[in-house]
């Protein structure tokens, strides 16, 4: 139970033992907008006793950092890198001292070493990784952060051994003498002086002697990446700039808005690539992923002032302060104590849309009355980093029992006393009410109840390049994607996701022709679940109760789906034709429109290819040549929904196949 949830039960319960809990739950049912019921628990005796908020964030720490640094070295001295990496990097997390190229540089300068000795210590994990630009990146931090004269001699070495590897021998050569020119600073017995200045001396000839490579090529490559460069889209539409032009809105009785097909889209195409309004990283690995875009650290670069989060590079770094990260981080270890899942996720989008941008809200009259065209801005754009199309999301409000939104404007509420323990209402010229503040705090409420049927999960594959199958997908994270919000649900999506850290490609798993819907999968997959209780799942969090072509046929578990003769697809009506009992293929027949037809031709073209399918099938499952296989896997596919009736296995296994390989593509990491 969350910090939280604890109070609010102190709360209800005090407020049945006064006799007015039924009282308070009839009010909250009569309010109109956020505000009125952020308010209304702003009056409530003894709310603001169990909302006390004292900011409790993990402050810069030497001696933790110093701790750190020790176990890495232990770690190092073993020859374990990688455990030596991870504890440098809690090092420069809590490490009180930074000094480098960003906002911080003079404000935060300090007689405090700790930070250039974890980066002069994590250089050389690098080092030894072949990671060298890594390796650079810190040797040049740690210098700046006032590594001590009398050992940076070792630095200027390491760095120029690093320019040596990659084949760039006028600044190896320049290192290496500005090693020599750092021994005098260097605090050693004139027989060590004289040994390290012959060997450096040394590599200086070496230098001089040698000559780039015919190729011109750099050596070896140091960036670790966890994903493959992002796919491209040849013609985005001119509505959805994240998305295809193959993608436009529809609209129907059942679910009011979702997106369509614009024309024919066939398996394999990308169809958006969303970068989130904003994300978050689940607590359990915020020292594992950046706290800005969600990839993988391979080299922490720290917050200056708080030590809860740690970031990929320094324009992540940047990119946060600037966008939000000054004003959460002094309630953020609060906030993430308080344990209150896509809460959090609630504050950092009303925190980066920024006060003055929310307070234009009122005056608009939006609040509760809000649809979601108007998340088009008015040049008719539906724009992924604009507020105002994360603000038009449902939410469902007025489908909620009182129960409910009381629980979640206590939640709002708390939210809002972390916010006041910031500079948030300080940005602001004029002077902000108390009505101001509860009004920010009902758009908090508002995202509280719609991310549970909006937000996205932010994934990564834990690869086992062996058995491709074993490996799990791991949700790391939370965004809220307003393109991919407006994706409506199946059973059988036509639609796949992947995360490129905050980023989600969205591809197409089966061919879709023009005005067919668009449709995601919300958790629910017909060859796992029965109807009755795929429903049952969706029902609460999502308030639909779900009607698509495999709910409706009531298709079967994946074991009970047709795996010898298929279904063939009529050339008329494109129902199902079945191949007669005597085997005269020439006189299949349609069972829908009753359409004689030979289907001899398909019969053969499907067993050549399904032939060279487990060929290919059998190199995704033992993890070889993937890139080779995944564009057969993917003509296939698309083969087998021109000419076949689903539910059929072999569009199953295909589809699972097709979509490991992607997932191989996407944010991934090799499993220990």
């Amino acid at each position: 139970m969350s910090v939280v949830q604890k109070l609010q039960e102190e709360l209800m319960k005090t407020l049945k033992q006064n006799g007015i809990y039924d009282e308070v739950l009839t009010k909250f049912k009569d309010c109109k907008t956020n505000k009125s019921r952020i308010q209304l628990v702003a009056q409530i005796d003894g709310v603001n006793k169990h909302f006390d908020i004292i900011p409790d964030t993990k402050q810069k720490s030497s001696d933790t950092s110093i701790r750190f640094r020790n176990e890495g070295n232990t770690f190092f001295q073993k020859g374990e890198f990688q455990r030596a990496l991870d504890k440098y990097n809690q090092s420069v997390v809590y490490a009180p001292a930074l000094c480098s190229d960003d906002h911080s540089k003079d404000q935060h300068k300090g007689d405090n070493l700790e930070l250039s000795y974890a980066l002069a210590n994590r250089s050389a994990v690098f080092f030894h990784q072949k990671s060298y630009d890594d390796c650079l990146s810190d040797i040049d931090l740690a210098i700046q952060n006032e590594y001590p004269k009398s050992l940076i001699y070792k630095l200027h070495e390491r760095k120029a051994k690093c320019y040596v590897e990659k084949k760039e021998i006028p600044k190896a050569t320049e290192s290496f003498q500005n090693a020599l020119n750092s021994l005098s600073d260097a605090e050693l017995d004139d027989k060590k002086s004289q040994n390290i200045k012959n060997s450096v001396e040394k590599s200086i000839e070496k230098c001089k002697k040698s000559v780039l490579s015919n190729d011109g090529k750099p050596g070896t490559q140091s960036f670790q990446k966890f994903h493959g460069p992002l796919p491209t889209i040849e013609r985005r539409s001119k509505i959805f700039p994240s998305a295809s032009d193959a993608v436009g809105i529809t609209e129907n009785e059942e679910t009011e808005f979702g997106l369509a097909a614009t024309r024919d889209i066939y398996v394999g195409e990308v169809l958006i690539i969303e970068k989130g309004y904003t994300s978050i990283v689940l607590p359990k690995y915020d020292t594992i992923y950046c706290h800005h875009c969600c990839q993988r650290v391979v080299s922490a670069h720290p917050c200056h002032q708080c030590s809860e989060v740690m970031f990929c590079s320094g324009t992540c770094h940047k990119e946060s302060w600037e966008e939000y990260h000054s004003l959460e981080c002094p309630c953020l270890g609060t906030v993430k104590q308080a344990n209150l899942g896509l809460g959090y996720l609630a504050l950092k989008m009303v925190v980066k849309a920024g006060l003055s941008l929310i307070m234009k809200y009122e005056s608009q009259e939006q609040e509760d009355g809000c649809k979601r065209s108007v998340g088009f801005n008015t040049d008719g754009v539906y724009n992924s980093d604009d507020y105002n199309t994360v603000y038009s999301l449902v939410n469902h409000s007025e489908k909620r029992s009182s129960e409910d939104l009381f629980k979640r404007s206590l939640q709002a509420y708390f939210l809002l006393k972390c916010l006041e323990k910031t500079s948030y209402f300080n940005e602001d010229e004029r002077k902000v009410s108390f009505a101001d503040k509860c009004y920010v705090a009902g758009h908090i409420l508002r995202h509280i109840m719609m991310l549970p049927c909006n937000a996205h999960e932010v994934s990564e594959l834990a690869l086992k390049p062996e058995c491709l199958p074993e490996s799990e997908t791991k949700e790391i994270g939370s965004g809220i994607y307003p393109i991919l919000s407006l994706i409506n649900h199946s059973c059988d999506p036509n639609v796949v996701r992947h995360s490129y850290g905050d980023v989600c490609v969205v591809r197409a798993i089966k061919n879709i022709d023009a005005g067919e819907e668009i449709a995601d999968n919300y958790g629910a997959l017909y060859p796992l679940t029965v109807c009755s209780e795929r429903r049952e799942i969706l029902k609460p969090q999502y308030y639909f109760t779900c009607n698509c072509k495999a709910c409706r046929e009531d298709w079967p578990l994946y074991f009970n789906i047709p795996v010898d003769v298929p279904k063939f697809r009529c050339q008329k009506c494109n129902g199902p034709v079945v191949i007669p009992p005597d085997r005269k293929t020439e006189n299949s027949v349609c069972l829908n429109c009753s359409h004689v037809q030979d289907t001899t031709d398909v019969i053969v073209k499907l067993h050549q290819s399904q032939d060279e399918y487990q060929n290919v099938l059998q190199q995704v499952l033992t993890g070889e040549k993937l890139h080779e296989a995944l564009p057969r896997l993917e003509a296939y596919l698309q083969f087998l929904y021109k000419t076949v009736c689903i539910p059929w296995q072999d569009c199953n296994n295909c589809q699972e196949a097709i979509k490991q390989c992607y997932a191989v593509q996407a944010s991934c990491f090799i499993a220990s």
